[in-house]
């Protein structure tokens, strides 16, 4: 793993395949990181001052918790869960 220096792999002179092939899989930690953040102060901003929260423009808030349920796998998850925990 190594961290990136900037927001794009393009400024490391490599292509993500290229890395991919040095046996790089983990780019970068900080950038999803201060991208959290950043989405954080937009989203309590507007929270604040009663504005539509700009961060979930064109979705909804069901729809995104659809989104990272899918992207985290929980249906895999929770069947790991179920199988390994529960009795």
């Amino acid at each position: 793993m190594f961290s990136l220096q900037s927001d794009d792999v393009k400024s490391f002179g490599m292509t993500l395949d290229e890395l991919s092939q040095l046996g790089y899989r983990v780019l970068t930690i900080t950038t999803p990181a201060l991208a959290f953040h950043r989405a954080m102060q937009q989203t309590y901003r507007a929270l604040a001052s009663g504005q539509p929260n700009p961060v979930l423009a064109g979705t909804t808030r069901k729809a995104e918790q659809a989104a990272l349920h899918d992207t985290l796998g929980l249906e895999e998850l929770l069947e790991i869960e179920c199988a390994t925990v529960e009795r």
